[in-house]
């Protein structure tokens, strides 16, 4: 039934919901707690989430923070101290990084640029 509405289509939200495609809408906290009521966990108290990813550092927190401002994307976009500091202290992004900005490199063939990638460090 999802596959004969969906067909490899994007939908917003909202176009998801009225096709039956999602129930709800909610965050990842609403996810878990669904998943755990289907899985039959019982009450929260009685089950916990452990995340596996590694905790960023104050120092990721602080500079991802500040390349995500506007003034911190052009100090990194136009700074190579920028770019090498990012290098060292957080090398999967700066790799993540590297990998866009040539993919979207203009005068690689066609102007329309389809990506699927997992910047799962961000």
């Amino acid at each position: 039934a999802i596959d004969s509405v969906g067909r490899g289509r994007v939908w917003s939200g909202a176009q998801a919901r009225e096709r039956g495609l999602v129930d709800q809408f909610g965050g990842l906290h609403d996810a878990i707690t669904d998943a755990a009521a289907r899985a039959k966990l019982g009450k929260p108290e009685a089950w916990r989430v452990r995340y596996v990813e590694k905790a960023a550092t104050p120092f990721e927190r602080f500079f991802t923070r500040l390349v995500e401002s506007r003034v911190g994307g052009a100090w990194l976009q136009h700074s190579d101290f920028a770019r090498s500091l990012l290098a060292r202290a957080m090398p999967q992004v700066d790799h993540d990084l590297r990998f866009l900005d040539s993919a979207l490199k203009p005068g690689r063939g066609s102007p329309v640029k389809t990506l699927a990638y997992c910047f799962c460090a961000f």
